[in-house]
């Protein structure tokens, strides 16, 4: 298993705790390859936060796989009890921390215009029963760790 130049087994082991079908990563031709990941800007970085921001550096950097860092405003707005104003301005806080860190990737918010397009055309083909019969790929690591009710 690898992530472009990266094959040491136990340091990708020790960067993620889940995936989705890392093992086919490779197969994919590197032009088409990215790496996504993300977080609520719910207050200032925890250690958690902060993993998953030099993670997100380190893998850009150490493979030159195309990478986003998606603040997931909306979705910190919609679980929990923050106002907007203040989501605002914390990802407005994370998007400069992260710049100054060094990613030069593409780092937006839940709000971003295109992705705003994007979710309504999904909209008109998704349906309930498509989110009913899928679910989030780090469900089991939350159902371990009991933060699943």
């Amino acid at each position: 298993m690898a992530i472009g130049p990266i094959s040491d087994f136990n340091i990708l082991k020790s960067r993620f705790s889940c995936h989705y079908n890392l093992c086919k990563f490779n197969d994919v031709p590197k032009q088409k390859q990215q790496f996504v990941t993300g977080f609520g800007p719910t207050n200032a970085p925890t250690g958690g936060t902060l993993s998953i921001i030099l993670r997100a550096i380190f893998f850009e950097r150490e493979t030159g796989i195309d990478s986003t860092i998606i603040i997931s405003n909306l979705g910190a707005f919609n679980s929990r009890n923050i106002e907007l104003k203040k989501l605002d301005y914390l990802t407005d806080r994370f998007i400069g921390f992260i710049r100054l860190l060094g990613f030069k990737g593409c780092l937006r918010a839940h709000n971003d215009f295109n992705l705003l397009v994007a979710s309504s055309l999904t909209s008109k083909v998704l349906t309930i029963k498509d989110f009913m019969e899928n679910e989030e790929v780090t469900v089991n690591l939350y159902k371990k760790n009991g933060d699943l009710r």
